[in-house]
């Protein structure tokens, strides 16, 4: 469990917040949105060891493996 690491994370979870606001009108997302800036840093990254590992080895040879950031065009679109 960690912070999020860079704007690429804080990218993913706001997209993935504002799908499920679209998705379910939650009232708490829409809070979450309009208060990003003091409510990103409560969010955490969870990941298995070895898989956090076999990213940054990734990573260090050029190769992004982690899932790609949701387009905000997309707002419809799932993210598996």
């Amino acid at each position: 469990v960690e912070r999020l690491t860079g704007e690429r994370d804080r990218r993913l979870v706001r997209r993935l917040v504002e799908m499920h606001r679209h998705h379910t009108g939650s009232a708490k997302a829409e809070r979450i949105l309009n208060e990003w800036d003091h409510r990103v840093d409560q969010f955490r990254k969870v990941m298995p060891e070895a898989f956090a590992r076999q990213v940054e080895k990734h990573l260090q040879e050029g190769e992004d493996i982690r899932v790609p950031v949701p387009s905000p065009e997309a707002p419809t679109s799932v993210v598996a």
